[in-house]
């Protein structure tokens, strides 16, 4: 065993040397029903062959360019943790879900090498490899490195991200791990956005490093790094007539880490430097937790409680505190006798300590019909959490407050249904929340008063006829908040022309994509809070199309693209913005290739 764990970990550290895409959909599991999901292994997906969406492998960011923060155009809800939080980063797209684990279904070797090369000096690098030594132990690394120049003066963006897991569980489920480890980096140059538009609107094809730009010298670094252990005993001696029984213990911690530097005599910001010569901001966030807990599983139901004690420690230019809280995680799941239904339910709740009395609760359900190949999900969560620390403290060179806001209540709703065979999604999401805090007009924590609620209804449609493909990704969006600047309407429309080239497995694409933005509010980005800030007073955009041209080849493993995105650049207006000051990238040209490795 320890000759073939060897192996494993050797071959790992020689394809450091490579990138990849990851192309296919697996099956990923949740390290709180870690024991419960090991055994349903029936309800692996399918790999996902299709290549209609390799040209995607990047989102559309409101800021026009890659590797920096971004606001989302689509509500969403990602869940954290409770205890001390400190900032709810907006490098999430940019982490490319790297605290995922992946595990196939079979005992073999999967990697996925995923190269891309753009205008600008676009570089673009992934890896995906599992390799599963037997159906019992498992190792996973991800890797991703993305490097560009971007569009305007001063967007030169660096964003590293590695993760290595491994799990264990031995045959006769006796004892297990869980463990993993992730490292990302995001740093790039923070210019504040061009000072004036004039440019852009008489002449569409300016070149956009010659306009003026708000900072010149300003920068942002900012590191994450992740860990979790879990070791899993069993209690009970292996019997038909008994379940299992299990002690958990483990640990996770993170610890986070920005700095912001910038030239005083940008005169960007309305309050004064502390110091007028040159501002260095730092913030240092850790967190350790440990963790105990008993695990009752059986062949379809597991049930789980566990103590952790969450220790938070935050730290600026001069302020250094530290936060403890005592946590009570609760969680079951059970799958029915036909696996066609599944439900998970968790509820956390701080015990005692800092944020006593916060809460979350989640309801997963997913139920698969017969009919038409049909599933039905539905997430309900409701959540009491106190404010981030960004909200109540903050001291820099450029701002500085100290707030008491109240605890934020949110309750959230999603919902759909799917059919396999009509290639067809429809769902709907509602977000409702009290005394949400955002970031006012003055670049100021602020928290609304009134009930926020926004609802997004979206449809996902595939509708083949012949060698044809239409595509229709429909999202609707509506609030009654500033809250949320979200667009009324943001659709995806792709047609494409798929070809058997040769019996042997080539096929060829060829076609267009459209993406449609509705009306839309500009908020702010600022740089030195490394925030977006909700400030409505200066305009308003939207409406507008982004269409590209793809070409896609896939011979056996290997998938080639070329894509020319924003073609109509000229065509359909200039003022292409998503945020105030910041637009959207010139017509650009991408190409690269993914290549899957299967034993």
């Amino acid at each position: 065993m320890k000759k073939i764990i060897y192996i494993a970990f050797l071959f790992l550290c020689l394809q450091l040397f490579s990138f990849a895409q990851d192309s296919t959909r697996i099956n990923v599991y949740s390290s709180d029903f870690f024991l419960f999901d090991k055994q349903t292994k029936s309800n692996f997906l399918e790999i996902d062959t299709l290549q209609n969406n390799l040209p995607n492998y990047m989102q559309r960011n409101r800021i026009g360019s890659i590797g920096v923060p971004d606001y989302g155009l689509l509500l969403s809800n990602k869940e954290y943790d409770l205890g001390a939080l400190w900032f709810k980063s907006g490098y999430d797209n940019a982490a490319f879900g790297l605290q995922e684990q992946n595990y196939f279904s079979n005992k073999k070797i999967a990697t996925s090498l995923f190269g891309a090369a753009g205008s600008k000096k676009e570089q673009f690098l992934k890896l995906s490899h599992v390799q599963n030594v037997n159906e019992d132990l498992n190792f996973t690394l991800k890797l991703n490195r993305i490097t560009s120049e971007n569009f305007y003066q001063y967007q030169q963006s660096f964003v590293n991200n590695v993760l290595f897991s491994s799990h264990y569980l031995s045959k006769k489920s006796r004892v297990g791990y869980l463990a993993k480890f992730s490292f990302d980096r995001f740093k790039h140059a923070d210019n504040g956005g061009v000072t004036s538009d004039t440019s852009i609107v008489e002449d569409v094809f300016v070149n956009k490093i010659l306009l003026p730009v708000h900072l010149k010298s300003a920068k942002r670094d900012y590191n994450i790094m992740t860990g979790e252990a879990k070791l899993f005993f069993r209690l009970n001696k292996d019997s038909l007539s008994h379940k299992g029984h299990y002690i958990n213990l483990g640990a996770s911690g993170s610890i986070t880490k920005t700095e912001y530097n910038d030239d005083a005599s940008a005169v960007f910001y309305d309050t004064a430097y502390q110091n007028q010569f040159v501002t260095h901001d730092s913030v240092r966030f850790s967190k350790l937790v440990p963790t105990v807990g008993y695990s009752f599983v059986a062949k379809r139901f597991s049930a789980n409680i566990d103590a952790k004690y969450d220790i938070s420690r935050f730290a600026d230019m001069d302020t250094s505190r530290v936060y403890e809280s005592a946590i009570l995680d609760q969680q079951l799941a059970w799958i029915s006798g036909d696996s066609n239904l599944v439900v998970k339910e968790k509820f956390n709740y701080i015990v005692s300590g800092f944020n006593s009395g916060n809460y979350k609760g989640i309801l997963d359900v997913k139920y698969n019909l017969n009919f038409l190949k049909s599933s039905i999900a539905l997430k309900l969560q409701s959540e009491q959490r106190s404010q981030d620390l960004f909200f109540k403290y903050f001291n820099s060179n450029n701002y500085y407050w100290s707030n008491q806001f109240n605890a934020n209540q949110s309750n959230l709703i999603d919902a759909n249904i799917s059919s396999q065979k009509l290639r067809l999604q429809l769902g709907a999401c509602v977000n409702m929340q009290n005394n949400i805090s955002v970031l006012g007009a003055n670049n100021q924590p602020m928290q609304l008063n009134s009930a926020a609620t926004a609802l997004r209804v979206y449809m996902n449609h595939t509708l083949k006829v012949f060698r044809f493909y239409l595509v229709n990704k429909l999202n609707y969006q509506t609030s009654n908040s500033n809250a949320w600047a979200l667009p009324s309407i943001y659709t995806q429309h792709q047609l494409y022309y798929q070809h058997l080239v040769k019996k042997n497995g080539m096929i060829l694409q060829a076609g267009v994509q459209a993406d449609y933005v509705g009306v839309i509010d500009l908020i702010q980005y600022n740089p030195a809070l490394n925030s977006f800030a909700m400030d409505y007073a200066t305009k308003k955009g939207g409406n507008y199309v982004f269409a590209d041209v793809f070409f896609t080849l896939r011979f056996k493993e290997v998938s080639f693209f070329f894509r020319t995105e924003h073609l109509n650049q000229g065509f359909s207006g200039a003022n292409f913005s998503l945020l105030q000051n910041y637009y959207q990238r010139d017509r650009a040209f991408r190409f690269g290739l993914n290549w899957d490795f299967r034993d």
